[in-house]
């Protein structure tokens, strides 16, 4: 329960064109990373004697299964919590003192609230590639699409048909088709959606 690092290497950028007989540079490899620490949560129920002899249902032998569920869907809100800012993450800061989401800095944030159409995943997946650190372009390509239930049918077209199904004439060639996974998820707020990348993901 010590704090801790998930610490990546920095890119080294490029290579350098050599001469013939040139001397080759030294490169020096940096980290980054975020800081992170482990919490506990639980719960306990109150047992009596009576409640033991009155147990006609087989109530008590659910129990264990009840608390599984409960640990699943608590590990499952905190991160979504995380990705919306809310609850105990409401103030989060990265390790640059940055919000996860934010267009000035991290330029991974679109304010307009716009539903997930052709064009603004194209602008979101087009934000993604364009990340860089130390200068260096990373090219990450999105693999996961997050909605909340009220988009589910919306991204599920969008992502499945064969045509665009935002354009008003059909015979429009669907470019996202089959290119990400739809995730779907009741902890999302309805109006929000992310796309998020295959590596060092959520």
């Amino acid at each position: 329960f010590k704090q801790g690092v998930a610490a990546h290497m920095k890119s080294g950028g490029k290579l350098q064109k050599v001469a013939e007989n040139g001397e080759l540079k030294n490169l020096e490899f940096g980290e980054n990373g975020e800081t992170f620490k482990l919490e506990s949560y639980g719960a306990k129920i109150r047992v009596t004697r009576q409640m033991l002899i009155n147990d006609d249902l087989g109530a008590f032998a659910k129990f264990f299964e009840e608390f599984g569920d409960m640990a699943r869907r608590s590990a499952n809100s905190i991160v979504y919590d995380l990705l919306q800012s809310k609850g105990e993450f409401e103030n989060y800061k990265m390790s640059d003192g940055v919000a996860l989401f934010d267009a000035t800095n991290h330029k991974n944030y679109d304010a307009s609230g716009a539903a997930e159409s052709s064009t603004t995943i194209t602008s979101a997946r087009t934000k993604m590639r364009r990340q860089e650190e130390g200068g260096v372009k990373l090219n990450i390509a999105p693999k996961y699409l997050l909605v909340a239930p009220e988009n589910e049918t919306a991204a599920k077209q969008l992502i499945t048909s064969e045509s665009d199904p935002t354009a008003s004439n059909s015979g429009v060639a669907n470019v996202h088709r089959n290119t990400m996974d739809v995730i779907v998820d009741s902890e999302l707020d309805a109006s929000p959606w992310y796309l998020a990348a295959n590596r060092r993901t959520i």
